[in-house]
């Protein structure tokens, strides 16, 4: 990788107790997280380096309605690519049209392309205060290629 690319991760998420549009006290969603990268890239020798920066983007729930769809996402970073192997971590602050937030942490560990990982709820403001909920997801690289304009 070079430290001109710009990198976009697809994050889906499976089996996470949380909130519906409605807010009963507990469910169940899958989405997609799409962002990109605002940080920096440090080269470690000929095959690491650390990503350190904020992962700006969207969550939209696979239904098109209801918990967290359609909300801004922000995730701070710190991932260390080694030889392939990813190792990252951070947390997120989830932000709804009502100007309400969640908090998560967040953890995963892969070889590139994805990384497996593990979500946790850590509680939040307004309708989210008190939010708990643990789900997993996989993190996938990607958005490499090239194109030609005549």
């Amino acid at each position: 990788m070079k430290q001109s690319i710009v990198l976009t991760i697809l994050l889906t998420i499976f089996s996470i107790t949380a909130f519906a549009e409605d807010l009963p006290k507990s469910g169940k969603y899958s989405g997609r997280y799409d962002w990109t990268y605002d940080g920096k890239v440090y080269p470690v020798g000929q095959d690491r380096m650390i990503l350190s920066g904020n992962l700006p983007g969207v969550i939209f729930n696979d239904a098109g309605k209801g918990f967290l769809h359609n909300t801004r996402l922000d995730c701070q970073i710190f991932w260390d690519i080694n030889k392939g192997k990813s190792n990252a971590n951070g947390s997120c602050i989830t932000t709804d049209a009502d100007g309400d937030e969640a908090l998560s942490l967040w953890t995963c560990v892969g070889t590139l392309p994805t990384c497996d990982g593990e979500l946790k709820f850590d509680g939040g403001t307004g309708k989210y205060t008190g939010i708990t909920g643990n789900s997993k997801f996989k993190a996938t690289v990607i958005g490499s290629g090239e194109w030609k304009l005549p």
